[in-house]
């Protein structure tokens, strides 16, 4: 069996390679052949890009490392792509390769990413191949001028299974169908199986670090560290390339897939607003805490907020008010563990069930 995946095959981002990875492993250990649909469609160049290129190119010339280098030589060494096409017609020809697409997992389906691609509907392929896995809105609600788009591209898949319970009530208002929830395919892989897939290396006990990664800046966060730093005698690493003005050496400004999940194996503690620091947090057991974004901000809450409830770690969500006593409490890893194990074999028959897999995971 062969079966092609879109996603944000693409993106610079740590949590859309690193879900795309994990995907391919899940199926490739189900004695399925998968790859990566690899397709750009050609569009015009805009001013915003162009300015966009420009302040990437000036960061390279005074000293940043391009994070894209690092994440192409990840995406071309580590990931199963299929050959790059820039047409409808060249997907539809590519189509007839497939038994089965799976569209996810990432924020595919949502409009302010994907501007509404057919794409990421698959409407290159026949329904009866298409299958949607943890695939996510990003948002909690779809506006009413965007409402009939969805309708169609949801009622063209025969299976779907949404990331977030949101997702799941959207989908039931749009098209009346009951879909399940299914976990992100970083959790589908458990803290050994990334160590050994990625060859993680072990970090000596006097490098013990705590680990800040953040997706929005985050004051509070960084003077937590600080504290724990001075108190643990821990030394301070930070992965977020938005911060790297302010914490040059302690930074980590570009760091490919791989070092980003072998910083979360050796991290002591970590603290986090994202929802793949969280994932990654809770896989390797660590001893973490997660401030949640600005209500403001939308729906970028309801990922992290869903994983901690499944796993019962709602308790390690954190903010200003909270009393620095309550920092370091102990976490019932077997239980959390366990609870997980519990989702992941629902995804798995998830997976099995779509594809009419069977006796493999």
């Amino acid at each position: 069996m062969k079966v092609g995946i879109v996603t944000f095959w693409n993106a610079t981002n740590y949590g859309a390679v690193l879900q795309l990875f994990a995907l391919e492993r899940v199926l490739s250990a189900m004695n399925v052949e998968a790859e990566t649909i690899a397709y750009i469609p050609i569009k015009k160049v805009g001013v915003k890009e162009k300015v966009k290129t420009f302040i990437e190119r000036m960061e390279v010339l005074i000293g940043f490392h391009n994070r894209k280098d690092s994440f192409g030589k990840f995406r071309y060494g580590q990931l199963r792509l299929s050959k790059q096409v820039t047409r409808v017609d060249e997907l539809k020809k590519l189509s007839q390769n497939y038994d089965y697409i799976i569209a996810g997992s990432d924020q595919i389906w949502n409009y302010k990413l994907s501007k509404m691609e057919g794409f990421y509907f698959c409407e290159f392929a026949e329904n009866k191949k298409k299958i949607a896995y943890a695939a996510s809105f990003g948002v909690s609600e779809i506006p009413v001028e965007f409402r009939s788009r969805y309708v169609e591209g949801l009622n063209g898949f025969r299976h779907i299974s949404v990331r977030e319970t949101k997702g799941s009530e959207i989908v039931k208002t749009l098209i009346n169908k009951d879909v399940p929830t299914v976990l992100d395919p970083t959790l589908l892989l458990n803290g050994d199986e990334w160590k050994d897939c990625l060859s993680i290396s072990t970090y000596k006990d006097n490098e013990e670090y705590v680990l800040v990664y953040c997706l929005r800046k985050s004051s509070y966060l960084m003077r937590l560290a600080q504290k724990l730093c001075n108190e643990k005698g821990l030394k301070l690493r930070v992965l977020n390339p938005k911060m790297r003005h302010s914490f040059n050496k302690e930074s980590l400004n570009v760091a490919d897939p791989k070092k980003f999940v072998e910083m979360f194996y050796n991290a002591k503690f970590v603290l986090t607003n994202s929802f793949h620091g969280t994932v990654f947090s809770i896989n390797f057991n660590k001893t973490f805490y997660v401030e949640l974004w600005p209500s403001i901000e939308g729906n970028a809450n309801s990922r992290m907020e869903g994983i901690l409830e499944i796993c019962g770690l709602k308790d390690r969500i954190i903010n200003e008010s909270i009393p620095y006593e309550y920092i370091d409490k102990d976490i019932d890893w077997n239980d959390v563990n366990n609870r997980l194990n519990i989702q992941r074999e629902k995804s798995f028959k998830y997976l099995k069930d779509s594809l009419g897999v069977f006796d493999t995971l």
